[in-house]
Formats: C-alpha cells, structure tokens, sequence
C-alpha cells in the first residue's frame, strides 16, 4: 500500500484514491460503489428524520459502503450499534456474509425520546444478523473464540484508549485477511499505537466527528 493512502502524503488525497489503494484495485471501481450508496443514504436520512442519534455521518456510511463491496466479508463484528445505520450499511454491502453486533442496548442520543437498537435496519436484512446485548468488555473476546476468524471489524464503543485498544487489538489476532474501522479514532492514540505495533498503515478516511479510520490487514497484497 503506497504511503500517500495514509493521508500523509504532501497532497491531498480522495476517500475513493484511498480506498483503491488499500485494496489494489482502480478508483473507479470505488466510485461506482460510492454512486451505489447514495440511494441507501436516502433510506437511512430518512429513518433518522434529523434527530441527533449519534449515527455515523453519511461521509463514513459511503466509505464504509464502498468498503464492504471491496472485501466482502464471510463474518463482520461491530461494537455499537445505536440505531443501526452502520449496522444497515454493512449488511447492504456484504451480500452473503454474516454481521454479529454488539450493544448496550440501552438509551442513545440526544433526543428525548428511547429509539429501539437498531430501528433503522430494514427487517429483509436481519436474516444475516445476530444483536448480542451487553458489555463489549465482557462479550467480545468470547464472541471471537467462538467465531474463530473475522474478516472485518468496526468499532463504535466506548472510546476511551484502554478499550479501544482491548478491542482492536483481539479482532486483529482474529483477522488473517480483513480491515478494522474505527469511529472517533482521533479521541484515542490507541488505534495509531495498533497501527505502528503490527506494521499497517492507518488510513484516514475522514476528520468528522472524531474522525474515521481503516486499519487493513495483508489486502491488496
């Protein structure tokens, strides 16, 4: 992977640039499946009908969108859930793979309101999903030992640097071939700590909003 896709280059580099580089493939390719997204962005801004439910900025749901296309994962994990946007994303993207989520599944947001964990997500969909309600501290390592290999991994849990890094550091021993994304990545230096302690880039594939990140694993190879 070419050092510019970790956004550290002397130019400014495209989402669709990075993406293609991280995977090896050509940027159009990418920007057909960004293009794709955007009728499945309409469904979801309007489930959210504008409420502040701390769901993922559609810049990031298109990244990831695009993401999932390229990988095609056989069995995702994602920590946080909320009202399941992400959750929608990934399982409109991977086709015939399986996505395992875990949430609290308690109150989320900034409305008055208590909106369902995942209202968001289109029942047709939910025939490749599995909600495990609790804590990520004490769900997910028994949750990988079960799963045994992961192919992707995307956090949006707690972000405080200690879990952060509990939970990338587990999915990543899980992973021979795959990506983790995290949410909010620039809160904590524990993804960059990741990052450099394995030897992968970290890719920037946005600064909204705590940023997003993707941190891949032997793809494009």
């Amino acid at each position: 992977m070419r050092q510019a896709a970790s956004g550290q280059g002397r130019t400014a580099v495209s989402v669709e640039a990075k993406i293609a580089d991280i995977f090896g493939v050509d940027r159009k390719v990418v920007e057909k499946y960004c293009n794709e997204y955007q009728g499945l962005d309409v469904y979801i801004e309007r489930k959210l009908e504008g409420k502040n439910l701390l769901a993922l900025t559609p810049d990031k749901r298109r990244a990831m969108y695009a993401i999932v296309k390229l990988l095609k994962p056989h069995t995702a994990v994602e920590t946080g859930v909320g009202p399941g946007s992400s959750t929608t994303v990934i399982l409109s993207a991977t086709g015939s793979g399986f996505l395992h989520s875990i949430d609290f599944g308690v109150k989320y947001g900034f409305e008055q309101e208590t909106y369902p964990v995942g209202f968001v997500i289109p029942v047709a969909l939910k025939k490749n999903w599995q909600l495990h309600t609790g804590d990520s501290a004490k769900l997910l390592k028994p949750l990988l030992e079960k799963l045994g290999k992961i192919d992707m991994f995307y956090h949006d849990s707690t972000h405080e640097e200690k879990h952060v890094e509990f939970e990338i550091s587990n999915a990543w021993k899980h992973m021979d071939r795959g990506i983790i994304l995290i949410d909010n990545y620039l809160w904590t230096p524990a993804p960059r700590k990741l990052s450099e302690k394995v030897g992968s880039a970290l890719v920037e594939l946005s600064r909204k909003a705590g940023g997003f990140c993707a941190i891949p694993k032997r793809l494009g190879d």
